[in-house]
């Protein structure tokens, strides 16, 4: 089904909260194939079958299906585990609940924490845990901000949940000084303004505040919505080729702090202006780990651009790279797999699943592309995406 079909059927169920279906595992088919969709979804058709879902987990006899889709797809060693997770937050029920805590105790991997994380935060707030699960998840916080090896967006959501717990629920964390001292958002909506109407305002303060939040906010759905927002917006093309002429700018002085916000919001931008720089620096072999890793996780999803994805040659020079002993190499390569999954391109996904030297995190995630239940490709051409 398309995005509206979804809101559509959706809405059927929200106004029936005591609506059963028999035989009951017909909830777990719907839930299933809406979460499927949804990880492979974009933009517009993204928000729809994301509030979808987020109706079935909070209704009576619907929910605990969807619950289990969650889980089930958290657990199941692949690329997509912040979704499934951050969408628990919708849901009060307290297998949620406990299953988020046990994440954050317990991570599988940083991409879960941050799942993890985004889901507590919003669920201290709608007060959905029990005192011992907010005790706990305070305790398991305090020793992740305690980590002075701890990534510093992840220490940014876990003082956010950290902020939550203190005050009860009842206030949410001020993001704003995180980009409050960054000249990089007013320098991006000036050049922007001056893009599309050079007699017009030198800036735009909303702009600014929005390009601001679509780079540093802590939390990544603000980022995401903030993005997209600007994405609705006649700005969207102005905005992007002033981001681009920053990454070329950082990635000239070798700066690359910012480059991993800079390119996923070009992505989130629906820009594919951008791909000819991913393609560059993942095809080479001397650029540093950290742009790789960048460029590796702005790929999945990323509109269509001015050049077609090399796929082979970016598997042949990141697997060569991965070889070596990293767990940025192991991650890089790990985006590079999904990126060519949500591209549809098969031949490389074979290419990997067969390589039993490349980590098993990558293999499995080749796999499970190739097996999944959604035909990817199709879905996309049909229009249903």
């Amino acid at each position: 089904m398309g995005g509206p079909s979804w809101i559509e059927l959706s809405d059927h169920v929200r106004a029936a909260p005591d609506l059963r279906l028999h035989p009951p595992r017909l909830w777990d088919a719907v839930s299933d194939r809406l979460l499927g969709e949804l990880v492979v979804a974009e933009h517009c058709g993204w928000l729809q079958r994301q509030e979808a879902l987020s109706r079935l987990l909070e209704h009576r006899w619907a929910g605990a299906s969807a619950i289990g889709a969650c889980i089930d797809l958290a657990e199941d060693s692949t690329p997509v585990v912040i979704e499934p997770l951050s969408l628990l937050d919708s849901s009060p029920d307290l297998v949620a609940g406990r299953y988020i805590r046990q994440a954050v105790e317990s991570p599988a991997s940083d991409r879960a924490l941050v799942g993890a994380l985004l889901a507590a935060s919003r669920k201290i707030r709608r007060r959905h845990f029990t005192h011992e699960d907010s005790s706990r998840i305070g305790r398991a916080v305090t020793s992740l901000l305690n980590d002075s090896t701890l990534d510093e967006g992840l220490r940014r959501l876990a003082s956010e949940v950290e902020s939550e717990l203190r005050a009860g629920g009842a206030t949410r964390a001020d993001a704003a000084s995180v980009w409050a001292t960054s000249s990089r958002p007013r320098r991006i909506s000036t050049r922007a303004c001056a893009r599309v109407s050079p007699a017009g305002p030198s800036t735009d303060e909303m702009l600014t505040e929005l390009v601001g939040q679509a780079l540093y906010d802590p939390n990544p759905d603000d980022r995401m919505l903030a993005a997209m927002f600007i994405a609705g917006t006649p700005v969207r093309a102005a905005v992007a080729s002033c981001l681009l002429v920053e990454i070329e700018e950082d990635l000239r002085r070798r700066r690359h702090c910012d480059l991993g916000v800079l390119l996923r919001t070009m992505t989130l931008l629906r820009s594919g202006n951008h791909r000819p720089v991913l393609h560059r620096i993942l095809t080479d072999p001397h650029a540093e780990e950290s742009a790789r890793l960048a460029a590796a996780w702005a790929l999945p999803h990323c509109a269509e651009g001015p050049a077609v994805t090399p796929w082979s040659k970016i598997l042949e020079v990141q697997t060569r790279l991965a070889r070596r002993p990293s767990m940025i190499g192991a991650s890089v390569l790990h985006g590079v797999v999904y990126g060519a999954g949500t591209d549809g391109d098969e031949a490389t996904l074979r290419r990997v699943r067969a390589d039993s030297d490349l980590p098993t995190i990558v293999r499995s995630t080749a796999r499970w592309l190739l097996t999944a239940r959604l035909p990817v490709r199709s879905l996309r051409h049909s229009g249903h995406l």
